[in-house]
C-alpha cells in the first residue's frame, strides 16, 4: 500500500511539531522544580494552550489544567490574581500559605482579624480576595471564603478554615456545591 507523499509529510510534521509534543513552556524552563506545575498551569491558561498541560506528571493537575486552559473566564480570573496566588494553585494542602501562617508566639492568643468584611469589600480584584482570605482565616468564619472570586484562593481559604474549625454545620452556609463538599471533607478530617 502506497501512502501519498503529502500525507506522509503531514504525518511527520504533526509528529514533530504537533500533538505528540508535551514540552514545558519556555517561561518555565528556569523555574525551580517544585514550582513547575504552577508555572505550566499559568502559561497554559493565560495562553489558552492546553498542550502545555500534558507535561504535568500528576493526572489530577493535568485534568484541571486542560479544563481551565480552554476556559476564557479562568484566563481573566488568573490575569487578576497576584503572583502569590498563582504560586499556590497546585500547592500541597499542607504547604503554608503566607496569609495563614501564625507566628508561634501568637498561636495561643486570640487576636481580632486585621481587617473586617466592610474594609475588604471596598477593595477590588486580587487585593479584595487577599483581604477576604485573611479575614476569613483570622475570624474562622467560612462564609467569608465564599465571597472570594479566585477559585484557587477560595478553595485554599475553605480548606484552612474547615481544618481549623472542624465545624461541619458551618459548611452548610456555602451555596456552591463544590465548596460545600470541600468544606465538609476537611471538617470531617478527610483529605489530609
Amino acid at each position: 500500500m502506497r501512502f501519498p507523499i503529502p500525507f506522509l509529510a503531514l504525518s511527520v510534521f504533526l509528529l514533530i511539531f504537533g500533538c505528540a509534543q508535551s514540552s514545558l513552556p519556555q517561561a518555565c524552563s528556569s523555574v525551580p522544580t517544585q514550582k513547575i506545575p504552577n508555572c505550566v498551569y499559568v502559561a497554559a491558561v493565560l495562553e489558552q494552550n492546553q498542550f502545555y498541560c500534558y507535561s504535568l506528571p500528576d493526572a489530577e493537575q493535568r485534568a484541571t489544567c486542560i479544563k481551565d486552559s480552554s476556559d476564557p473566564t479562568m484566563k481573566s480570573e488568573l490575569e487578576r490574581s497576584s503572583q502569590a496566588q498563582r504560586d499556590t494553585i497546585f500547592a500541597p494542602v499542607e504547604a503554608p500559605i503566607p496569609w495563614a501562617i501564625t507566628p508561634p508566639s501568637a498561636q495561643n492568643q486570640t487576636q481580632p482579624p486585621a481587617a473586617d468584611e466592610t474594609t475588604c469589600m471596598a477593595k477590588e480584584g486580587a487585593e479584595r480576595d487577599d483581604c477576604l482570605a485573611a479575614y476569613a482565616t483570622g475570624s474562622k468564619i467560612i462564609v467569608h471564603c465564599a465571597q472570594i472570586i479566585s477559585q484557587p484562593l477560595r478553595e485554599s481559604c475553605i480548606t484552612q478554615v474547615a481544618k481549623s474549625t472542624k465545624d461541619i454545620a458551618a459548611c452548610e452556609t456555602l451555596l456552591v456545591q463544590a465548596d460545600f463538599e470541600l468544606c465538609r471533607s476537611y471538617s470531617q478530617g478527610g483529605a489530609q
